[in-house]
C-alpha cells in the first residue's frame, strides 16, 4: 500500500516539471525567436502482481508511478512581426542563424541583429566597419567575399557633389570587382560579416561613345535666291536651282543651273535660261556658261565668280550638324564630347561627305581636353562607308567614337526627319547610399551612381536532428551530439545554398500559442490535484489500517 505514496508523489513531480515547462513557454510569448517546448511523460516502472503461469487472456502487471521522459521542441513557424530595419531578418522555413563569440558557436532563430562598429585601420575613422551582431554582442556568421579594399587616396566626398556637408576627407573601401553573387564557403570556414561605412563605386571610363540619327541630304540639288531690280523699279525673283550633272569631269564637279526671274508675287515669269557651272576639287568655279536673263526688259548678267566661288556645296553655311554625349573621365568627371558636322568643301560623285569636328571639353566649357578632326562619307543609299575620326582623349581617358553601331548608325538620307541620339559607356564613382539582404541572404551594397555590388552572404545552417539541439538560453541553441554537426543544403550540383527563404524587415516571433499554454496548464493543474488527492487517499487508508485491533 505504501507503494501509493511513491507513485502519487512522482506524480507530483512530473506535473510539476510540466508545468515548469508551460510556465516557462507562456513567459517567453512574446521573445523573438523563442521556440516552445512540449512535455512527453512515460511510466517510471512497472511491477507483476502474481507470477504468469500458463497462458493467460490479458497482462498482470502493474505500472509503478510516472517520469518526465523528455522535452521537445515546438519546430512550427513563429508568427512574423513587420519591421523598419533591414537587419532585422526572419527564416522562413528550416534552418538557422549561426553566432559566434569567441571560440563559441551557437544558433538561433531570433534576427534581431545590430551593429556594432570598429576602425580597420586604427586612428583612421573612414576604415570602419559595421559587424552584424546579436543584442549581447555575438558576431552573425557567414560569407565575407573579400571583393572590397581600403583606399587611403580615395576623395569619397568628391562623389557626394551634392552633398553640402562633405569634408574632402580621403580614404574609403573601395569594392571591385563588382558581382551579383555571392557562393557560400564551406561550413567551417563561415565567420563575422563586416560592412564598410564608407565604400566606394570605382570610376569605369568612358571607353566607347556611339552616336545615331540622320544628319540630311538633299542629293543632287541645291536652291539659290535673289532679288532683283529692273528699270521699271520693280523687286523681282531670281530664283536658281542647280542640279548635279549626270556627266561628271574627271576633276571637279559639274552642276547644271535652271535660272528664272519671276515677278515678287511669283504670277509673272519674266525669262527663263538654263547653263553649266564647274567647280575645281578644291572648289573654285572653273567655268560658267549661263547667260544674261531678262529681267522685264532689263539685262542681267549672274556673276558666277562673285556668286560661287568656294562653294562647291551649295548652301554650305545651312549644312551644319551639332551632336554631342556625355564623358566619364578617369578623375570621375563628367565631360562633354561634340561632334560638329559641316558638309565637305569636295564632294564625291556619288553620296554626300561631311568633315567632322570634335571636340572633348568640361561640361561648363571652361576647358578643352582634346580637339580633333575627321570626315564621314556616306554612299548614294544614305549609310555610312567611311569615317576617320580619330580616338579622343577625355582627360587622360581615350574614348573611341563609334559612327556605324548604335541603333543603325548616323546616316545622311534625304526624306528622313534629321535627328540624333547618342550613347555612353561608363559610370560616374559612387558612394554607398544603403546595404540591402536578398532572400537568399545575399548582401547588396546600392550606390549614388545606381549600381549595385553583393558584398557578402548570411549563412543559414540545417541539422540532421534540429530537436537535438541543446538550450542555452537567450533563444540560443548548441549543437550536441543528438543534433549533430551543422550543415549546407545544396543544390543538384552539389554548391551550398540558402535552404530557406530570408525576408529583410521582419521578425520571427515566438512561436508558443497562448490559448494552448493556458489550457494546457489547467489540465497539468488538475493532474497536480488528482496526484495530492491520490496520497491523501493512500494516507487514510493506512490510518485506517493501523486502527483496525482484535
Amino acid at each position: 500500500m505504501t507503494s501509493g505514496y511513491y507513485i502519487g508523489l512522482s506524480g507530483l513531480q512530473t506535473n510539476q516539471y510540466g508545468l515548469d515547462v508551460v510556465s516557462d513557454n507562456l513567459a517567453n510569448v512574446n521573445t523573438v525567436g523563442f521556440r516552445g517546448s512540449n512535455t512527453e511523460f512515460a511510466s517510471l516502472l512497472s511491477s507483476k502482481v502474481v507470477s504468469a503461469s500458463g497462458h493467460t487472456p490479458t497482462s498482470n502487471d502493474i505500472t509503478m508511478g510516472v517520469r518526465l521522459q523528455a522535452t521537445t521542441m515546438n519546430t512550427t513557424g513563429g508568427t512574423l512581426i513587420n519591421t523598419d530595419r533591414f537587419n532585422d531578418l526572419s527564416i522562413g522555413g528550416n534552418g538557422w542563424f549561426g553566432v559566434v563569440t569567441g571560440t563559441k558557436n551557437y544558433f538561433t532563430r531570433a534576427g534581431n541583429f545590430v551593429f556594432d562598429e570598429y576602425q580597420k585601420t586604427a586612428g583612421d575613422p573612414n576604415s570602419s566597419i559595421a559587424r552584424l551582431t546579436t543584442g549581447d554582442g555575438m558576431y552573425v556568421t557567414g560569407t565575407m567575399l573579400g571583393n572590397f579594399t581600403y583606399d587611403a587616396t580615395n576623395n569619397y566626398e568628391k562623389s557626394l557633389a551634392v552633398n553640402a556637408t562633405a569634408t574632402n576627407q580621403l580614404g574609403a573601401f573601395v569594392v571591385g570587382p563588382i558581382t551579383n553573387d555571392v557562393p557560400l564557403a564551406d561550413v567551417g570556414s563561415q565567420g563575422p560579416l563586416e560592412l564598410p561605412t564608407r565604400l566606394a563605386y570605382p570610376v569605369e571610363p568612358t571607353t566607347m561613345t556611339q552616336f545615331s540619327g540622320n544628319l540630311g541630304f538633299t542629293p543632287g540639288t541645291r536652291t539659290v535666291n535673289a532679288t532683283v531690280i529692273n528699270g521699271l523699279n520693280e523687286h523681282n525673283n531670281l530664283n536658281l536651282i542647280f542640279t548635279k550633272s549626270a556627266v561628271q569631269p574627271n576633276v571637279g564637279t559639274s552642276w547644271d543651273v535652271a535660272a528664272t526671274i519671276k515677278s515678287a508675287d511669283a504670277q509673272t515669269t519674266y525669262d527663263l535660261k538654263s547653263g553649266t557651272v564647274v567647280f575645281a576639287d578644291s572648289g573654285v568655279l572653273l567655268s560658267s556658261t549661263l547667260p544674261a536673263m531678262d529681267n522685264n526688259g532689263t539685262p542681267l548678267t549672274v556673276d558666277a565668280s562673285n556668286y560661287f566661288t568656294n562653294a562647291n556645296n551649295l548652301g554650305l553655311a545651312d549644312d551644319i550638324r551639332t551632336m554631342s554625349a556625355d564623358v566619364i573621365s578617369g578623375n570621375n568627371d563628367r565631360n562633354r564630347l561634340k561632334l560638329v558636322f559641316t558638309q565637305s568643301t569636295v564632294q564625291p560623285i556619288t553620296g554626300v561627305a561631311w568633315d567632322i569636328a570634335a571636340t572633348v571639353t568640361s561640361l561648363d566649357g571652361q576647358t578643352t581636353y582634346d580637339t580633333q578632326t575627321g570626315q564621314a562619307i556616306f554612299g548614294a543609299s544614305g549609310q555610312l562607308t567611311t569615317s576617320t575620326l580619330p580616338i579622343m582623349d577625355n582627360d587622360g581617358s581615350p574614348v573611341t567614337v563609334d559612327l556605324s553601331s548604335y541603333l543603325g548608325g548616323i546616316i545622311s538620307a534625304s526624306g528622313v526627319p534629321i535627328s540624333a541620339s547618342s550613347t555612353s559607356n561608363g559610370s560616374m564613382g559612387g558612394t554607398l547610399t544603403k546595404y540591402g539582404i536578398s532572400q537568399d541572404g545575399i548582401i547588396i551594397a546600392d550606390f549614388s551612381n545606381g549600381r549595385q555590388s553583393a558584398i557578402g552572404r548570411i549563412a543559414v545552417y540545417h541539422f540532421q536532428n534540429e530537436q537535438g539541439l541543446e538550450r542555452n538560453g537567450g533563444s540560443l541553441y548548441a549543437q550536441s551530439s543528438n543534433s549533430g554537426a551543422p550543415t549546407f543544403w545544396t543544390d543538384t550540383n552539389g554548391n551550398p545554398i540558402t535552404g530557406a527563404k530570408l525576408t529583410s524587415g521582419q521578425l520571427e516571433n515566438s512561436n508558443v500559442r497562448l490559448d494552448v499554454g493556458l489550457t494546457d496548464m489547467i489540465i497539468l493543474q488538475r493532474a497536480y490535484q488528482a496526484n495530492a488527492k491520490t496520497m491523501t487517499a493512500v494516507d487514510e487508508m493506512i490510518q485506517k489500517a493501523l486502527q483496525m485491533h482484535r
